[in-house]
């Protein structure tokens, strides 16, 4: 054979296996808007945004039993949801080492990968967009602030070179798209959610539609509205503008202070000092729980704020599961509880015995100031908190 047969040989075997590489994916790197992985990039686009970002990835081979027909739904959740989460393809054939070392044994898969430490898990639900978002969504962080009267002007006074992106809501909770670019805008922009309950703030801003998002630049106080759709991708460039132009640096912004912006804080170690223990005549108000303080919890807080007498009291929540030797000074038997707390040289708190209501717990403070509350002493050093 010649040289030049032997040539022309080759190069039909590479243009064979090119055209069979192609012939197998099932998803167009040039019209995808998935994240198509090998192992030269999986690091770099997955393993890398673990510390914030959720990612989905399907792997898959084209002739398996089932990939070809997820890929419209897996598309559709690109399309919608990309940048939220790292949403990506493994062709298994093409990148067998990847999946390999990924421990793929069968597919379709779709492998959820949470925020680390959490394990990624194979998704066993309904194989749809809407399914692997309802699974992924459990993982997504969140730094959005909720605002009312009593805390709206210092969200807006603070760091004043940073925009503030407000979501006006009738409903409960917050939004998977809110919490997603809190995540993408995290230092950046801060983000606040507004609810209906404030009928004051609505009318300052004249806000008469619910869900309505909008800027306040740092130099204006008047609203820039959205008017566009509720997708991530469409808020994600009408916020992402406002980061461009207005936010400039050498300015203290306390970004790793979140509690300083909050009317409900975490008790940690990282806290304590701004939030009560460091305070001058501070009561503080301890609610001692296994979780979270739900939407009632906060509002009943909002409420003894407002009439908080001379900024005495200071309320916050604590994990005791988290902060279990420190949770056992109060030797609480029922979860969740609240107690109110002196941290100065002599050590007392009260239990507060009522429900975690705004009369409720002003009856207790009311005992407190005239002196008709039992206290009880700890007369140790108090255990640190985590």
């Amino acid at each position: 054979m010649s040289r030049f047969s032997l040539l022309l040989l080759i190069l039909g075997c590479l243009f064979a296996s090119n055209l069979a590489r192609k012939t197998t994916s099932l998803y167009d790197a040039s019209k995808s808007n998935t994240l198509i992985l090998n192992r030269d990039n999986f690091d770099k686009q997955i393993t890398k945004h673990r510390n914030k970002l959720v990612s989905v990835i399907h792997f898959y081979k084209h002739d398996d039993d089932g990939s070809k027909d997820l890929t419209y739904e897996y598309e559709k959740l690109a399309t919608d949801w990309q940048g939220a989460f790292r949403i990506a393809t493994v062709d298994c054939y093409d990148q067998y080492e990847l999946c390999t070392k990924e421990q793929v044994t069968t597919t379709p898969t779709v492998r959820v990968y949470p925020i680390l430490p959490i394990p990624a898990y194979d998704y066993e639900g309904e194989m749809s967009a809407k399914g692997w978002l309802g699974s992924a969504s459990r993982f997504v962080q969140s730094s959005v602030l909720e605002l009312n009267s009593t805390n709206l002007n210092k969200f807006l006074a603070d760091n004043p070179s940073v925009p503030k992106a407000l979501l006006f809501t009738d409903k409960p909770g917050v939004p998977l798209i809110w919490k997603a670019l809190s995540v993408a805008f995290e230092k950046k922009i801060f983000l606040g959610i507004i609810r209906h309950q404030e009928t004051d703030i609505f009318a300052k801003y004249g806000v008469k539609k619910t869900p309505q998002i909008a800027m306040i630049k740092p130099t204006d106080k008047k609203l820039v509205a959205y008017d566009g759709e509720l997708k991530y991708g469409k808020i994600f460039d009408f916020l992402n503008i406002y980061t461009e132009t207005f936010v400039p640096g050498g300015e203290n912004l306390d970004f790793e202070k979140p509690w300083n912006r909050e009317i409900f804080p975490e008790l940690t170690a990282k806290s304590a000092n701004d939030i009560c223990f460091g305070l001058d005549g501070v009561l503080c108000g301890i609610y001692l729980t296994k979780e979270q303080p739900n939407a009632e919890a906060v509002a009943v807080v909002e409420g003894l704020m407002r009439e908080a007498a001379e900024n005495k009291y200071k309320y916050m929540w604590l994990n005791v599961d988290n902060q279990d030797r420190f949770s056992q000074v109060f030797a609480v038997e029922e979860y969740p509880s609240l107690v109110i707390f002196s941290h100065g040289k002599r050590k007392k708190y009260v239990i507060h015995e009522g429900d975690f209501t705004k009369n409720s717990i002003q009856n207790t403070l009311e005992n407190i100031l005239n002196g008709d509350a039992r206290f009880k002493h700890y007369n140790q050093d108090m255990p640190p908190l985590n």
